[in-house]
């Protein structure tokens, strides 16, 4: 949220890739406070927008906006193929080879190869180590102002972030 509003996408157009001029905020489904990636498969004919949204650990969808069930909840990437920017379809979520739908994705940087079939993905991976939070006390100074940030949020001390190498060929169903 900021000023109260839910965050969103807002779509922009330029003919010469330096002055961009506002045309509307996108309808579409998603979180919307980090990395999102539109691009245009000249194959296809379509865009493709890789955003972020959470899940429960059922799988199930929510309210992205509702910030208790948010805490609770697993990051991860969506995939939608619009005709144009303003007709939207709701976001699926991506499948992985190694079957696992709760590692938690933060960014997605998801391109397709120009000279092939082929997406290419360098998401952040996002864990929480909280259960770790007895470790932090090892961790180089300045220890105190860790342990005051971790007061007033506990993940802003116990959360760590690497990079994952992601492909796929329709840019769905990704190896990692």
């Amino acid at each position: 949220y900021i000023d109260g509003k839910p965050l969103s996408l807002h779509y922009y157009k330029s003919r010469d890739g330096y002055s961009f001029e506002f045309v509307r905020v996108l309808d579409i489904y998603g979180a919307f406070d980090t990395l999102n990636t539109l691009t245009y498969d000249t194959e296809k004919k379509k865009y493709r927008l890789y955003l972020r949204s959470f899940h429960m650990e059922d799988g199930s969808d929510f309210d992205v906006n509702d910030e208790v069930l948010r805490a609770q909840a697993f990051r991860d990437i969506r995939t939608c193929e619009p005709e144009d920017m303003m007709h939207w379809t709701k976001p699926k979520r991506l499948t992985y080879d190694d079957g696992e739908d709760n590692l938690q994705l933060y960014t997605n940087g998801i391109k397709k190869y120009h000279r092939g079939d082929v997406f290419i993905g360098l998401p952040t991976r996002y864990n929480d180590r909280r259960d770790d939070i007895h470790n932090c006390k090892y961790l180089p100074k300045p220890g105190a102002v860790r342990e005051e940030v971790m007061t007033r949020n506990i993940r802003f001390g116990t959360a760590v972030t690497d990079c994952v190498f992601m492909h796929s060929a329709d840019g769905y169903y990704f190896c990692r």
